[in-house]
């Protein structure tokens, strides 16, 4: 299957800021910063995350409404700081809700992302993720491949790499 880049409804929209506002409160919540999601950056991600984990018991708590905003807020600094849009991704692997840059058809997933970190239970990977990223779309959008990327093949890229690989 090949990959499909799709517009957010309306739908999309509400729960993207639906999920920024919760994002808001559990941070204020974690004593951190309430001045709104713009002063978050990777590495307060990586101490909110330390923090809520802390916090968390596996089993007793549904974790989605968490990683949900804690991707949504990662992907809004991914959007602001490396030129990203918020669209529906569609893949072999299947719909989410992903960011998509030009040049290099740049295809991440921030949910998934994190998603997969809580399953394997990292405890810090916002400002490490964000480095790679950064470095590796600079490349991309420059017409260069990233170290280790398999193909120039925006189905087979670097991004998969980032934020759909197994986390061990």
């Amino acid at each position: 299957m090949s990959q499909e880049i799709l517009e957010l409804s309306q739908k999309e929209h509400d729960w993207i800021a639906g999920n920024e506002e919760f994002a808001r409160r559990l941070f204020k919540d974690l004593g951190l910063k309430s001045d709104g999601l713009q002063s978050i950056d990777p590495r307060m991600l990586d101490a909110a995350w330390a923090a809520w984990l802390g916090r968390h018991i596996r089993g007793r708590e549904d974790p989605n409404p968490f990683i949900n905003a804690f991707g949504i807020t990662f992907g809004q600094y991914l959007a602001e700081r490396l030129d990203l849009s918020w669209k529906i991704g569609t893949d072999e692997d299947g719909t989410e809700l992903a960011l998509h840059g030009q040049p290099g058809d740049i295809l991440v997933f921030p949910p998934s992302l994190v998603g997969k970190r809580y399953v394997a239970g990292v405890t810090q990977f916002f400002a490490e993720v964000f480095a790679e990223m950064e470095q590796s779309i600079g490349l991309t959008r420059r017409g260069r491949l990233p170290d280790g990327a398999q193909s120039a093949d925006p189905a087979r890229g670097w991004y998969r790499r980032v934020s759909r690989r197994r986390v061990h």
